[in-house]
């Protein structure tokens, strides 16, 4: 579910960085990739999907369940999203890293 600003609000919700944001009309549409972390690879691609993205603003990462800092990686909308990790994520789980992306 979409935890919303009140009960009697649903016009808002929290996003992964802490801040409120005004649903759009027709509300929000949430993707998951997945990718698995090999300890050298720090440029993913794919990772928005079939969602068109702007800015790293509107993703979140998780690796091993950790939230990411958007200070630690860069995004380009090449390539149906690419992120570049200042250093490259730990071995992570199979599908260890989540991309999450709110549009």
């Amino acid at each position: 579910g979409v935890v919303t600003a009140t009960a009697s609000d649903a016009s808002k919700f929290l996003k992964g960085n802490g801040t409120w944001d005004t649903i759009a009309a027709g509300g929000v549409t949430r993707g998951v990739e997945v990718k698995t972390g090999d300890g050298t690879t720090d440029i993913f691609t794919g990772v928005t999907g079939a969602l068109t993205v702007g800015s790293k603003n509107n993703i979140d990462i998780y690796i091993s369940g950790v939230y990411q800092q958007k200070a630690t990686y860069s995004y380009s909308s090449a390539a149906s999203g690419t992120v570049t990790f200042t250093t490259p994520p730990p071995v992570t789980a199979t599908d260890g890293i989540e991309f999450v992306t709110t549009v």
